[in-house]
């Protein structure tokens, strides 16, 4: 149980994730509706509620306020005339409740997080335009690939010596592979900036002497 100082900066630092992504989202919002519905207060008060229902209930207070919550965003969404309504806002309202409920236990980790969701959720504009047309079909499928090396086969890989003395090691092997890949990709990435910087130059260059 905690004490009452431990439990009011939990529950300060709770309020501050919920008005941290709440604002946000604010201003993120162009539907008139859907901003009056999911603005900072509902931020702040789901992440207090996050807060509080571990502090008194636990895990099995937290499921129940994270499912009453989800289900209020799935009624409220349902009558809402925009037929655009995307699952972002709603994810990070359930984000905000767990985040909040983390808050009481590991406050520093919680309140990271919600920078990296703040920002993930700011930087909508960038992301959409550097994956449409920054990448390009082939930097996105050898992306998807490394991506698959990385954080699937990686993990299960046996870190275990054999061959002859133990020479031989599948994860340190892959790990040597992953980064001949990661090199790769780079080296690309940097050619095709480059490349199209240069065709750039050259028709800014032939369109001033025209």
């Amino acid at each position: 149980m905690q004490t009452d100082p431990e439990a009011f900066y939990a529950l300060v630092e709770a309020l501050g994730i919920g008005l941290l992504i709440g604002v946000e989202r604010e201003r993120s919002t162009h539907a008139p509706s859907e901003g009056a519905s999911t603005g900072v207060r509902t931020f702040a008060l789901a992440s207090l509620i996050g807060a509080i229902s571990m502090m008194t209930g636990g895990v099995p207070l937290l499921m129940v306020a994270v499912a009453v919550i989800a289900i209020a965003r799935v009624v409220l969404v349902a009558q809402q005339t925009e037929k655009n309504i995307g699952l972002t806002t709603s994810l990070a309202l359930v984000s905000v409740v767990l985040l909040g409920a983390l808050a009481t236990e590991t406050a520093m980790f919680a309140a990271a997080v919600a920078v990296v969701i703040a920002s993930l959720l700011a930087a909508r504009d960038m992301l959409r335009g550097f994956s449409r047309s920054v990448l390009t079909a082939v930097e996105l499928r050898d992306g998807l690939i490394l991506g698959v090396a990385i954080l699937v086969i990686l993990p299960i890989l046996p870190n275990l010596e054999i061959g002859p003395g133990g020479a031989l090691n599948p994860r340190a092997l892959f790990i040597i592979v992953v980064v001949i890949m990661l090199i790769s990709a780079a080296g690309h990435t940097a050619t095709q900036r480059r490349h199209g910087r240069t065709a750039a130059a050259a028709t800014t260059v032939s369109a001033s002497r025209a």
